[in-house]
């Protein structure tokens, strides 16, 4: 049986042990490689301001007045493409592979079609139909390979879409939601098999 003194000394010793294990814990957080690299480059000059910036196959696309500008093959200058979508491009949506973008046919409507990016490297995509409603403040992820579309209708209210592109028939969907659907969405990723939003 242990005395009172010797209780001291063992929790003293019990407490120093979890103090070490607890910094070398900290410590070996610090030290520890990041889960995702990251890699930086100096991209050349571009005159005036880009009202929407995406990659395509690990290329800068920038886009700015319905024109779009291409990084070379050399990642020294930016080249005037000669695509055009079918209407004004007010942002994008990207999943690593394909970028979908967020057309508006009428000034002021909101976006009324998303339209696949044409990339070269990869196989050509479907038109998609048009939205049933033009949605102002658009924002987009693709998650599973379905295409989530979510914005605000002209009755104001948050309306969310869904389409899988590579269906035979590809149509839009309102989702069945298991939670109630977030409205006045600020930015929409996917990640892990679920959409985050922030509102």
């Amino acid at each position: 049986m242990l005395c009172a003194d010797q209780w001291k000394i063992m929790r003293r010793f019990l407490s120093y042990l979890l103090a070490c294990v607890l910094l070398n814990t900290v410590v070996s957080g610090v030290n520890a490689e990041n889960l995702v690299s990251v890699k930086t480059e100096a991209l050349p000059a571009f005159s005036g301001s880009p009202d929407v910036m995406f990659a395509v196959s690990g290329r800068p696309v920038i886009v700015q007045r319905h024109q779009l500008w291409q990084l070379d093959d050399a990642r020294k200058e930016w080249i005037q493409m000669t695509w055009r979508p079918a209407g004004r491009i007010l942002g994008s949506i990207t999943n690593g592979q394909r970028p979908y973008l967020l057309i508006e046919t009428n000034a002021g409507a909101g976006v009324s079609h998303v339209e696949p990016y044409p990339d070269s490297t990869i196989p050509p995509a479907k038109a998609l139909p048009p939205l049933p409603q033009p949605l102002a403040q658009s924002k987009g992820a693709v998650l599973g390979g379905v295409l989530y579309v979510t914005g605000i209708a002209a009755d104001g209210a948050t309306h969310w879409q869904m389409i899988d592109p590579a269906g035979p028939q590809p149509a839009w969907k309102i989702p069945a939601p298991t939670t109630a659907l977030p409205t006045d969405i600020s930015s929409l990723v996917a990640q892990d098999a679920a959409l985050y939003a922030t509102a």
